[in-house]
């Protein structure tokens, strides 16, 4: 599934789980 996360400097990350 494809989920949005929040890196570690507030930057949104798109990532595919």
């Amino acid at each position: 599934a494809a989920a949005e996360l929040k890196d570690g400097r507030g930057q949104e990350q798109s990532t595919i789980q």
